[in-house]
């Protein structure tokens, strides 16, 4: 079951997505040249859409929640 109906979805993505710089899937300057392919930003979106409606947007109770990425743990 999707956060938000595709009708609601559509329309904050386009307002959104033309906001956005066009990025490169890789980063060409980086000196190793061996990043990591980047997350599409549909992808990163639907997530916060959907943290965001599920109650779980940074803060919980009283206290602010970390957020770090997984392999900071």
């Amino acid at each position: 079951m999707p956060a938000l109906p595709a009708c609601l979805l559509e329309p904050l993505w386009d307002q959104f997505a033309a906001l956005l710089p066009v990025r490169e899937e890789f980063v060409v300057g980086h000196p190793l040249g061996c990043h990591r392919r980047r997350i599409p930003d549909r992808t990163v979106f639907e997530h916060v859409v959907l943290a965001l409606v599920h109650g779980s947007g940074g803060t919980n109770g009283t206290y602010r929640v970390a957020v770090r990425p997984a392999r900071c743990r």
